[in-house]
């Protein structure tokens, strides 16, 4: 299983690395795409780093900071 980690949310692959999920590995899994063919493949992971990322950025700006 590959995962790659920005944060909180990461993208996984499952099922011999043809299908591609956004996930924060506690309660969620958003499905992206198949990575049947190549065209396929970029695309959808194209798609998961965009969402991936977005979240990232939202979950951040959700937590409270901490005052130094």
């Amino acid at each position: 299983m590959f995962t790659m980690s920005r944060g909180i949310w990461t993208i996984e692959k499952r099922k011999r690395q043809t299908e591609i999920f956004v996930t924060n590995r506690k309660t969620h899994d958003i499905f992206i795409g198949e990575g049947y063919n190549i065209k396929e493949y970029k695309h959808s992971m194209e798609l998961a780093k965009v969402i991936c990322e977005a979240l990232n950025n939202h979950e951040t700006k959700k937590r409270p900071q901490l005052i130094t």
